[in-house]
């Protein structure tokens, strides 16, 4: 910690102190000129503090002052008064542009207890209370409830760290929560702590996203972070969510699972960069992974998702299907169920199964999309001959590429590469033993009984 700056003191009718450090008995005023304060790695420094601190027979005063803070100017006035007594009484009253914040506090030699603090941050409001103990080694014993602002919220942190604005930029976050968090334990190894946050909101919205009475419920105890409880709806569906971290090891293992039933597509593209597409059906899905925080290399772990009545052929990676297959008719075409299995390691996310159904057409995937957003995706499809009859005399050049199986419906297999932002397509012109075998062994089968 660094302290710099200017001062002049004058005292008067000095006495010695008594038992305690408490400037009890001492009369007169320090004036604080330009003062700056920095403390090592913490988030704090504090610049140009001006002000005057006035000496009294049982009382400390702290009067016109300000200090800037990340750009920002801060009046302050604070009091330790009773100082004749073994537990003097604090208080203080901060504001700024953006802040208004008064509390209370009574001090002994190894602690401080915190009778409240309470304010405005914006349009979000706080209220905390609690004990400081051990004071050369801190431990802390504290509640705190608060209505944020998510929008007000976000924007002052942009201001007050520019480097993290790109992340309100990314998400613009709006809407109200309600949070208490309680939290007790020393600060140097928070391992041995306890602690919890309770969030709840009836509306919030994320990065377009609208999300309906969310609850979180998330606690801190023996070295483990772990959800008790995270839910919310999300356009007609339900969201269920779990997390555990062990603070015990060194790589910080954790797990993270998730659930979403019956959320609407049609709903939820129209929040997003799909708006203008034509997106719909209902979609489930489930996973579990498992990770080290010090390495997104280690995740694992497998989900399955599926889908009822759905215009897919918008989603990403089947944009550009129905052209590279020639016939652009059949994005008018609901698969009546989709259903598939992933699994996620080695930096990966794939599937051999993930399926596609509908009278017209079925599609079957297999492949992966990578961390980097590379992908390497095949999709088999298999198109009902009707719907190929029904094709126009545009698109018979396309047509003549795919294969004709027994059944007389026509298989195609598209490979999809490239990267989810600029994914590329293209189709199969040549008899591949995989697309067809089925097909042979069946035909094989039926001549020679």
């Amino acid at each position: 910690m660094s302290l710099n700056g200017y001062t002049a003191l004058y005292l008067k009718d000095l006495d010695p102190p008594a038992r305690r450090p408490f400037l009890e008995n001492m009369d007169g005023v320090i004036t604080l000129k330009n003062f700056s304060l920095s403390a090592g790695s913490l988030p704090l420094a504090i610049e140009g503090l001006n002000g005057k601190v006035t000496l009294e027979d049982n009382a400390v005063r702290l009067a016109d002052a300000s200090f800037k803070y990340r750009g920002t100017k801060f009046n302050i006035e604070a009091a330790l008064t009773d100082l004749e007594l073994d537990e003097p009484e604090g208080t203080f009253s901060l504001k700024s542009k953006e802040l208004t914040s008064d509390g209370s506090f009574i001090f002994s030699e190894d602690y401080i207890k915190i009778k409240k603090i309470t304010g405005k941050l914006l349009s979000s409001t706080y209220n905390i209370m609690g004990d400081i103990n051990d004071i050369p080694s801190p431990t802390l014993n504290l509640y705190c409830e608060t209505k944020i602002n998510l929008a007000d919220f976000a924007k002052l942190i942009g201001k007050l760290y520019p480097e993290y604005k790109y992340i309100y930029n990314s998400l613009k976050p709006e809407g109200q929560c309600a949070v208490a968090a309680f939290f007790n334990g020393g600060l140097k190894d928070t391992r041995e702590a306890e602690g919890s946050i309770k969030l709840s909101s009836s509306k919030v919205s994320i990065s377009g996203l609208a999300i309906d009475n969310v609850y979180l419920d998330l606690r801190m105890q023996d070295g483990l972070i772990n959800t008790h409880r995270f839910n919310m709806n999300i356009y007609d569906g339900l969201f269920n969510g779990s997390f555990e971290m062990d603070l015990n090891e060194d790589q910080l293992p954790y797990s993270v699972g998730f659930s979403i039933k019956d959320i609407d597509l049609a709903k939820l593209s129209a929040d997003t960069n799909f708006g203008k597409k034509k997106i719909s059906g209902l979609v489930s899905s489930k996973f579990f992974l498992k990770a080290d925080a010090r390495s997104i290399d280690t995740m694992h772990g497998s989900g399955w998702i599926t889908a009822t009545n759905g215009l897919l052929w918008e989603m990403p990676l089947l944009g550009g299907v129905t052209d590279i297959l020639g016939m652009p008719h059949l994005r008018s075409v609901a698969f009546e169920e989709a259903a598939g299995n992933f699994i996620v390691e080695d930096r990966k996310i794939s599937t051999d199964d993930l399926t596609l159904y509908s009278d017209k057409v079925n599609i079957t995937s297999t492949g992966y999309v990578d961390f980097d957003q590379n992908i390497n995706l095949s999709l088999n499809t298999n198109i009902n001959q009707e719907v190929v009859k029904s094709s126009s005399s545009d698109e018979w050049a396309n047509i003549a590429n795919l294969l004709i199986t027994q059944a007389g419906s026509y298989m195609g297999k598209v490979k999809v590469t490239g990267t989810l932002k600029n994914p590329k397509y293209s189709l199969s012109r040549k008899p591949i033993e995989d697309m067809f075998k089925k097909e042979i062994k069946g035909l094989l089968k039926n001549i020679l009984q």
